[in-house]
This record gives structure tokens, sequence and C-alpha cells, in this order.
């Protein structure tokens, strides 16, 4: 991982973060739901790519995983466990760790991104470590087989073990991410030296993006939204299409958000730095919000904005004890 943190990548975390909290209010989102979850998921893969580095044979590819089984596969193992009513038949569908496995055990649906992420860093350094992970036309070349191999696996009933089928997938929005970085990087540096400028084009990019994102409702999805964690894509060439430009708004967005330096941002960047407790805690807040809306009448914009804001500050101060009593939960040291 890159040492020194990149703000906007932190940003674009949190605001992909706050798009999950937003797309599970599902007793107030509306239509706004199917556009959500046309990119936010691979947009937290993309952005994951882009501070993984490719330094071949700097840490053992052993250490190398067993450090990634520490920060994702643990916590989805206690949190499953913790969620899970316990017998050893769910036992065994939470180390299957499929998404249909995981809803069957009875534990928390969204712990399928853990694994998931997972199994595709693995694909990452195993790539890595070939020693040919600087070469771009690789890179692209890899990619595209990704992409392809994760659109045609055929579906299981009771879904791939720890969800492969997705992380195949996940890890063509890691290369991708990846070898953007450097890209960004580039065009990060010459807004910081051009500052009013580069607030113009982010801005621009942002709504040429957001614009590019309305290609969602091109896309025929059975269920009516594309569903990552069971490969429901609709239409592939048009859910990478929508996923790349949703990923790019919401970069370009942050962009600008760094270069206005608002003092609360740092706000955001915690957000940003703690995704995975905030992704595990967050749904059971929200069930309790749709019980007082389902005796409350209050506009859907109303409840909406009521539940993701009180959502998100009960999950930030859960981060807090957590981080402080409970490392181990979010993927830390103790």
């Amino acid at each position: 991982m890159i040492n020194q943190r990149i703000l906007y990548i932190d940003y674009a975390k949190a605001v992909a973060m706050i798009l999950v909290i937003v797309g599970h209010v599902n007793f107030a989102n509306g239509d706004v739901k199917a556009w959500i979850y046309s990119f936010h998921m691979p947009a937290f893969f993309f952005c994951s790519g882009m501070v993984l580095n490719v330094r071949a044979g700097a840490v053992s590819l052993r250490d190398t995983l067993w450090n990634k089984f520490h920060r994702l596969m643990l916590p989805y193992l206690l949190w499953a466990l913790f969620y899970a009513k316990f017998s050893i038949p769910n036992f065994m569908k939470i180390l299957y760790g499929s998404s249909v496995t995981i809803a069957g055990s009875g534990t928390l649906t969204s712990l399928w991104f853990l694994p998931v992420m997972f199994v595709a860093l693995c694909f990452f350094y195993l790539f890595v470590k070939t020693g040919q992970a600087n070469s771009l036309v690789l890179k692209i070349i890899l990619m595209i087989i990704a992409l392809v191999l994760g659109s045609l696996m055929p579906q299981v009933k009771i879904g791939y073990p720890w969800g492969i089928n997705v992380a195949i997938t996940a890890f063509a929005f890691l290369l991708l991410g990846n070898f953007s970085q450097a890209y960004f990087g580039k065009l990060s540096l010459y807004f910081k030296a051009h500052q009013s400028k580069g607030i113009i084009i982010s801005f621009l990019l942002f709504l040429f993006m957001f614009a590019c994102t309305l290609t969602y409702r091109l896309n025929t999805i059975p269920g009516g939204w594309v569903y990552m964690k069971s490969a429901r894509y609709g239409e592939f060439p048009l859910f990478v299409l929508t996923a790349i430009c949703g990923t790019f708004m919401v970069l370009s967005f942050c962009m600008m958000l760094e270069l206005s330096k608002k003092s609360g941002l740092k706000y955001l960047s915690f957000i940003g730095q703690n995704t995975l407790v905030i992704y595990v805690v967050h749904k059971p807040i929200i069930h309790c919000f749709s019980a007082v809306f389902r005796r409350v009448s209050v506009p859907d914009t109303v409840a909406l904005a009521i539940t993701t804001i009180v959502t998100l500050l009960i999950s930030c101060f859960l981060c807090k004890i957590i981080n402080k009593y409970a490392p181990i939960l979010a993927g830390r040291q103790c």
C-alpha cells in the first residue's frame, strides 16, 4: 500500500460508502437505488486498486496474503458469527462464503463484499509476483480477460465459494484502478498547480460523467438494478461503461473537494479510512429507522436524508469505539 494518504481517494471511498447507505434505505430511496447500484461497488474496487503497489518481491506473497486475510477475512468471520445464530450448518455456510450461503446463514448479507475483495486481492498479488505488473499492455489484456470471464461464468445455485465469480470481475476493476492511478495523480498535480482552473475542469468532468451514468437506464436487468454480489449485471458492456463513468464521476467530484480545502472535509476523510466498520454496522441502524418511519408519515426524501445522516453519525461513533477497544473487528492490529 502507498504510505502517504491520497485525500481525493479517501473522499471517493467516503462518497461510495455514503451511497451504499443511501442504497440500503429501501423504504425511501425510490428510483435512486438503481442509479447507485450501477456503479458504487465497482467504485470501491477501483479506488482500492489505486492504492495498491506493484513492487514485486518487496514482501513475500505469503506475508502479503496473510496480511490481507487478517484485514478482511478475519473481520468477515467475526462479524458473520456476531450477526448469525450460531450452529454448525450456519458456520459451514459462512465458511463457504457465497452471497447465497451468507444470506442462508442468517447473518448480515452485506458481508459478501469482504471475501470477494480478499479473493480479488489474491488475484492481484499473484499477478504482481509474475514480475509483469508494471506492464500497462498486460494489465489491459488481463483486465479484458477478467471482465469476459466474469461475465460468462454460469450461475450456480448456492453461489461460488467466497464469491470467486464476482471476485474475477472485481479483479478487473482493481487492475483498472491500479493503472489509472498514475494518470489521476498527474491530473491532481496539475489541478493543484492551477487551482481555479482545476476546480472548473473537475466540475465539468463531474457533470459530464454524471450524464454518462444515465446510461444505466438502457440496461435491462432482472430485478430492476445491478446486483454485483449475485453477478447480476444485465447487459454486461453497459454495466462496465456505467460503472467506469460512475467511478470517474465520484473521483472528479472528490478532486474538486480536495481543491476546495474545506476544514470540514477531515470528517469525510475519516469515513473513507473506516469504510469496513461502517459497512458492517450501518444496516441494523437503517432497520431501526425503517420501523420508525413505518409509523411516522413523512416524505421519502426527508426519511432518506434523516436515515442516511443519522446512520452515518452513529456508524462513525461505533467506528471510534471499535478502533479503540476491538481493532481486530476493523481489520487492524490489536
